[in-house]
């Protein structure tokens, strides 16, 4: 089994996306392919995200623009997608805001092409008895960053595996 897991910063919680990772991983927690990417251009105002995301982006890679970003994305998703358990944690607000910008630039092809289902993994822990806002990176034994994309998405991912094998 494959896990498609994707994280996204955003200039507040329902602000535009800047800094996007997805990983796929297998059952294992083994990485197999790795999406990240950022555009911080126009800004970032939030003050909370200024302080507690960007301090963390330095080894993700810079695109041009957030349109390129969101497009790179999508692509990446749609390389995966058929193959993969799509999983993300808390998805709402954040990354579903992202999955419907991503549908919404072309909408009549993209409709039902969005993960379905999407799990949620903060939901798979409180069904498993596990506290769902315990800290992800110390749960998941993933040596990283709170707020890094990349270190989210891997951190989700084996958490999910961690719960559902208890």
């Amino acid at each position: 089994m494959l896990y498609f897991c994707f994280d996204a910063e955003t200039d507040g919680l329902y602000g535009e996306a800047f800094a996007i990772a997805a990983v796929v991983m297998d059952g294992h927690g083994e990485l197999i392919d790795l999406f990240s990417k950022k555009c911080i251009a126009p800004g970032v105002f939030d003050e909370w995200t200024r302080k507690n995301c960007l301090p963390y982006l330095d080894d993700i890679e810079n695109c041009k623009s957030r349109n390129l970003l969101i497009s790179e994305f999508w692509d990446f998703y749609i390389k995966w997608k058929d193959r993969c358990i799509s999983v993300a944690d808390v998805p709402c607000p954040v990354e579903a805001n992202l999955l419907r910008t991503c549908v919404k630039i072309d909408e009549p092809d993209r409709r039902f092409m969005a993960p379905f289902p999407l799990i949620d993994v903060a939901s798979v822990l409180y069904a498993k008895g596990i506290d769902p806002l315990i800290d992800r990176l110390e749960f998941s034994g993933h040596n990283g960053d709170k707020h890094n994309p990349i270190d989210d998405a891997i951190a989700s991912v084996k958490c999910l595996l961690k719960a559902m094998s208890m």
